[in-house]
């Protein structure tokens, strides 16, 4: 690179800084950070590495303190604690790491990438605000703002702290509501189950199951589904959702759909025939499941009879004593 192109480059990346620098000065907020041991949250959290020690099979922490002051479940603590939810990387890390990639590879080494873990103190604040409970209402309002974290595991720890604060986290219904949609099949499951444990009843949850019942994920397909079953909300796409997956590749999936359609009430007799084919499932556990469901349900499965006549024949003893009883309490005055 000729010397006045070296210089041209130069003097944009100082000039770059320097605009940054001078519009952190200005844009400081107002309110001051809260301290730990007498410094703020933004040097605790450069403190947050890892540095290597001779002899030492694993690296160590660079400052024990630091981690300690992301611990801390004290009320005295939770300014703290949330002022690190609401931390960012300054803005002089973020120009660099943008500069870096398209100035000339020497000038870009005098620009060298610091170490400004603020994912790490996230988690570890939102660990220690989860221990808390009910007592970690005051951080409702910066909880709903990490909840549209960049990172998948704030986003997954904050929907679950949200679960842990309660009923004193009603204002975070909508984001959690929004979250259900979130790309990450994770952070749907918990906050599907923050919304249980803050408002297992209200209409605005329970209205929204019925997208979390045509997830892509089974894991949420079941768990909006033990969730509608507990409210006793027995709705006809409850019971197609569980004809699905009564269908599951894994024997212990479709097991578990039966053992949830046995909670369904009279209602359930809308999948009989899904339960009938189950009734020939390769899993042995699955065909008697599938028969005590179906006496369960009494005469309303009469049109199981034959199937389950076919079963008395199965050759494992549990299927066939589970198909015998089913059959009578079908058709008790019916011989079989």
């Amino acid at each position: 690179m000729n010397q006045p192109k070296k210089k041209r480059w130069i003097f944009i990346a100082i000039a770059a800084l320097a605009a940054v620098s001078a519009a952190s000065f200005v844009f400081l907020p107002l309110k001051p950070e809260p301290l730990y041991e007498g410094r703020p949250v933004s040097f605790w959290i450069e403190q947050m590495g890892w540095r290597s020690v001779q002899g030492s099979p694993a690296p160590v922490p660079l400052n024990v303190r630091a981690w300690e002051a992301f611990s801390r479940t004290n009320q005295e603590a939770l300014p703290f604690l949330i002022a690190t939810l609401k931390a960012s990387p300054p803005l002089r890390d973020v120009l660099v790491a943008r500069l870096r990639p398209v100035l000339p590879r020497k000038i870009a080494a005098r620009l060298p990438l610091r170490d400004y873990p603020v994912d790490f103190a996230k988690a570890y604040a939102l660990s220690a605000i989860s221990r808390m409970g009910p007592d970690a209402r005051e951080a409702v309002p910066a909880l709903i703002n990490t909840l549209t974290d960049n990172q998948t595991r704030i986003r997954h720890a904050t929907a679950y702290v949200l679960g842990r604060v309660g009923p004193d986290a009603m204002n975070a219904l909508p984001a959690l509501i929004r979250s259900l949609k979130d790309t990450d099949s994770q952070v749907r499951l918990s906050a599907l189950d923050a919304l249980n444990q803050i408002a297992p009843d209200d209409e605005r949850f329970l209205s929204t199951l019925g997208t979390s019942l045509t997830d892509n994920h089974k894991q949420v397909r079941f768990r909006a589904a033990e969730i509608l079953l507990g409210s006793n909300r027995n709705a006809q796409a409850l019971f197609v959702t569980l004809t699905g997956l009564l269908r599951e590749p894994e024997a212990t999936d479709r097991w578990r759909a039966i053992e949830l359609l046995r909670k369904g009430g009279p209602d359930v007799t809308i999948v009989v025939p899904a339960l009938i084919e189950r009734l020939k499932d390769e899993n042995n556990r699955v065909r008697g499941r599938a028969a005590i469901a179906l006496g369960e349900m009494g005469p309303l499965a009469q049109a199981a009879v034959p199937a389950l006549r076919e079963t008395l024949k199965d050759e494992y003893s549990n299927v066939r004593e589970a198909a015998a009883e089913a059959l009578k309490k079908i058709d008790p005055d019916e011989r079989y």
